[in-house]
Formats: structure tokens, C-alpha cells, sequence
């Protein structure tokens, strides 16, 4: 068996604008992030108890808030209506409410007799 062996030589990059990032730092980073997570699920929760209509509330919530920016509301530059959503649930300035089911017009084939 013949072949050609390459040589591998070592080449000196410069080192990037932030410096290098080693593994350590960057799962420091994953994990404070995981951790703000959980304190905003908390939050969140002790707002509203139920995770999923925590999620309702805040959809709704950054739905209304974007459409009064697209409406041409005054927004701030890095205007976010999910993350605002959010920062407002948790600071308590979102008031919600369970409405009753509207019943729908009755249908020509009901027997109300």
C-alpha cells in the first residue's frame, strides 16, 4: 500500500475581536440562560397558575401590543411585543378574564317545539 502522507502544520489564526471562547465559558453562558428561564417560568406561573393559559394570555397580549404599533403607535426601537408580553405578565399590568361561551344562531333544523 502506497500513498502520500501529509504533513499537517500548524497555522497561527489571530485570535477573534472577543477573544477566544472555550468551552467553559460558553456553558456558563447556556446555563445562566437555562436559569433566567426558570425564574421567568416562575414568574409566570405565580401569576397564572396554568403554564398553558400563561401562554394564551401572553399570545394575546403581544398580538394587541403589535397591532397598535402596526396601527402607528409610538414604540421604542428595540420594540419587542413577545418579550414586552412577557415583562408585562409578570409585572402584573395584564388583566384577563375567562368570558362564557356565546352561543351561535340557532339552526333552521333545531326542533324547538
Amino acid at each position: 500500500m502506497t500513498g502520500r502522507s501529509r504533513s499537517r502544520t500548524a497555522r497561527a489564526d489571530p485570535a477573534p475581536p472577543g477573544g477566544w471562547v472555550t468551552f467553559e465559558t460558553e456553558a456558563n453562558r447556556l446555563m445562566a440562560t437555562r436559569a433566567q428561564k426558570l425564574v421567568i417560568i416562575e414568574k409566570v406561573t405565580g401569576r397564572i397558575p396554568n403554564r398553558y393559559e400563561a401562554v394564551r394570555v401572553m399570545a394575546k397580549e403581544a398580538r394587541r401590543l403589535n397591532a397598535l404599533v402596526i396601527r402607528g403607535a409610538e414604540a421604542e426601537e428595540d420594540f419587542k411585543p413577545t418579550t414586552s408580553a412577557v415583562d408585562r405578565l409578570i409585572n402584573g399590568q395584564i388583566d384577563y378574564q375567562y368570558v362564557e361561551a356565546h352561543e351561535g344562531p340557532k339552526s333552521l333544523f333545531d326542533d324547538d317545539e
